[in-house]
């Protein structure tokens, strides 16, 4: 059974904003190419039931389409767009819901010409005979997919082909208004979680208590879910850094680390926030996340046109190497005889402080490209002593501006004080 309009509550895009991104992905492919760009699959969970769809991400990005087995083929020498999608079955739609139809299709997409998949194979035939480099963007795990790239390529070997990824990274890197709009929606909704799961933090709870309660606000407020799997983690469990179990008891004296986020109209947020269990942060809790925090301000007033996720990088990683000295996780000495491409302080935090946002959580984009306005990162710096217990991290979702950044999470508390004050009271 596949519901195949479960995964996003609704569409709220209108169709001239992928008009305009099609426009845009026209003018990078060539003058002689054919460009398909295939849907997700559909995921079997088990037996006859599906997992939830999620459609390939530059599918929906230019079309607004969240249904499987749809196709959208570019043909750049004629400059003629057609959209192929599943002819509706009246037994199907009696256990899986509505299937589009064609002048449905055409209102979300903005694509005159949409035509049932029964035409694809023969449309692709003709098409493929004028042209002479193939592109395509789709699933890895997509046996239709491939095996109409390796068909093509068969058929008319003296085809180019390349995948779009370069292509689609740079069409969606900077957000247009519209996303902009969604994203800092998803924000708001994942910030009120943020406050109303407070009241479940405390010993003798669950991790997934928390969870329940994130993933109630979220449909509460007409999110679509979870943009990811979240992570509740008390405890040793916060060194896990993609902990997704939360099935563990909070203790006092225990860290709790939450990193998670909500999708609005396939578009994401993500936070981070670090509490203590019992209310208040212990002495040594109190180093480690202060440091963690001043390295995530540190790193904010640096983001700005022009600078690079590798810049990010670099600068969180050295303040915090010295933090870490300090916190006595190592010593100056230690640091003169650390290999230089293997540093000490990645011991404590081994991932990056930024990695782009949108319509992906983990969106595309070049960590060694100058940022620039309307594109969204994120800044979560952290530290993980497993053998104490301590993983800390604080995240933040920072939009570039012509000025500088727009950091959308400034509003949600992330001060020591302010912490303990809210889980005090």
């Amino acid at each position: 059974m596949i519901n195949e309009f479960s995964g996003m509550k609704k569409q709220n895009l209108k169709s001239d904003f992928f008009k305009r991104n099609r426009q845009r992905f026209s003018t990078l492919i060539g003058s002689d190419a054919l460009a398909v760009v295939f849907s997700n699959p559909a995921a079997l969970r088990t037996a006859d039931q599906y997992y939830i769809y999620r459609q390939n991400s530059d599918l929906l990005y230019l079309t607004g389409i969240n249904q499987s087995e749809t196709i959208l083929v570019y043909d750049s020498l004629h400059g003629h767009e057609v959209l192929f999608i599943t002819k509706p079955d009246p037994k199907r739609e009696l256990w899986d819901g509505k299937l589009l139809r064609i002048d449905e299709a055409q209102d979300i997409s903005g694509i005159d010409d949409v035509r049932y998949s029964d035409d694809f194979q023969t449309f692709i035939d003709n098409a493929v005979v004028h042209v002479e480099h193939l592109r395509s963007s789709g699933s890895p795990v997509d046996d239709f997919a491939k095996g109409v790239v390796n068909y093509l390529l068969k058929t008319k070997p003296s085809l180019q082909y390349a995948n779009l990824n370069t292509e689609m990274a740079q069409l969606r890197v900077v957000k247009s208004p519209e996303e902009l709009q969604l994203i800092k929606q998803s924000v708001a909704i994942t910030s009120k979680a943020f406050l109303a799961l407070l009241k479940l933090v405390k010993p003798g709870n669950f991790e997934y208590q928390v969870e329940a309660e994130i993933i109630r606000t979220f449909i509460a407020h007409g999110a679509d879910g979870h943009a990811f799997d979240p992570i509740v983690a008390s405890g040793e469990n916060a060194c896990t850094l993609h902990y997704i179990r939360n099935n563990c008891q909070m203790k006092p004296g225990q860290l709790l680390l939450l990193d998670f986020g909500c999708e609005c109209n396939g578009y994401a947020a993500d936070m981070s926030r670090t509490l203590p269990v019992a209310g208040k942060f212990s002495v040594r809790q109190r180093a480690v996340y202060q440091a963690v925090l001043d390295a995530q301000k540190l790193a904010i007033e640096h983001i700005k046109p022009g600078i690079t996720i590798k810049d990010i990088n670099k600068l969180t990683g050295s303040f915090l190497e010295q933090r870490m000295i300090d916190l006595g996780l190592f010593t100056s000495d230690n640091i003169t005889e650390q290999d230089a491409d293997n540093p000490l302080y990645k011991k404590y935090f081994p991932h990056g402080t930024s990695h782009f946002m949108g319509i992906d959580v983990h969106d595309v984009g070049m960590t060694d490209k100058p940022l620039e306005p309307g594109m969204v990162i994120t800044c979560e710096p952290g530290i993980y002593i497993p053998q104490e217990q301590i993983g800390v991290r604080i995240e933040n979702d920072i939009l570039i501006t012509d000025q500088g950044c727009e950091d959308l999470m400034q509003h949600v508390p992330r001060e020591i004080i302010e912490i303990e004050r809210l889980m005090g009271g």
